[in-house]
C-alpha cells in the first residue's frame, strides 16, 4: 500500500470525515502529513491558535478545557483540532498525547488557498460536518 492510499485509508476511517465524498478525501491528501507526538507532549493548548486538524492513527489524546479533563480519545479515526480550525477562533481545549501518538495532520486553513480541489465544496463540507 502506498502513503497515498494509506492516508485515504485513514481519512476514511475518520468517524467525522469518513462522510466525505472520495474525491474530496483525496484532495485533502496534499495538505496532509503524518505527525508523531512523544507521550506527554501538549499538541495543542487552550487559549492558542490552531492551523491543523488531527486524525489519530495510534496512541491516545487527553483533551482538558478549563482544567477539567473531558474526554480521551483513543479510536482510530477520532478527529481533535478542527472546532478552532473551523470557527477561526482559538483553541478551546488543550490536547496532551497520553502515549506515543502518530497521527494525520490535516493543513485546513490551506484549504481554500489549493487551486487543485474545490475549495468551496471542500469548505462547506467541512463546516457542515463540524457544525
Amino acid at each position: 500500500m502506498t502513503e497515498t492510499q494509506e492516508m485515504l485509508a485513514y481519512l476514511k476511517e475518520s468517524r467525522t470525515l469518513g462522510r466525505l465524498p472520495d474525491e474530496l478525501l483525496e484532495q485533502l491528501i496534499p495538505l496532509s502529513t503524518s505527525v508523531k507526538f512523544p507521550s506527554g507532549k501538549v499538541i495543542l493548548e487552550e487559549g492558542t491558535e490552531n492551523n491543523h486538524v488531527y486524525i489519530l492513527m495510534t496512541g491516545s489524546v487527553s483533551v482538558i478545557s478549563n482544567g477539567e479533563f473531558i474526554v480521551k480519545l483513543q479510536r482510530r479515526g477520532d478527529i481533535f483540532g478542527e472546532m478552532s480550525v473551523i470557527t477561526g477562533n482559538v483553541s478551546t481545549a488543550t490536547v496532551i498525547a497520553s502515549e506515543t501518538v502518530e497521527a494525520l495532520a490535516i493543513k485546513a486553513k490551506d484549504i481554500g488557498q489549493n487551486n487543485l480541489m474545490n475549495a468551496e465544496s471542500l469548505e462547506n463540507n467541512f463546516f457542515r460536518i463540524f457544525s
